[in-house]
């Protein structure tokens, strides 16, 4: 499985994955895409500005698949 997230940029946090198998002819499977929004929790609406704490933890997962996407094989 390869899980890709686009840059933020809006309020979207968009997710591509990839399924392949395993093996030296691998094949492609199965692609999807899934949009993530922030959502209150107080009245199940839209966030419409992403939490300080979410940019954090965004930012933190793009700079780890960035630096481990050349070690995929």
């Amino acid at each position: 499985v390869k899980t890709r997230l686009e840059p933020v940029t809006g309020l979207r946090l968009n997710w591509h994955y990839e399924i392949e198998t395993v093996g030296p002819d691998s094949q492609q499977c199965v692609t999807a895409q899934v949009s993530l929004v922030t959502v209150s929790m107080r009245d199940r609406k839209i966030v419409r500005r992403i939490p300080d704490e979410i940019k954090a933890l965004t930012a933190k997962v793009e700079r780890y698949l960035s630096t481990t996407e050349g070690n995929r094989t």
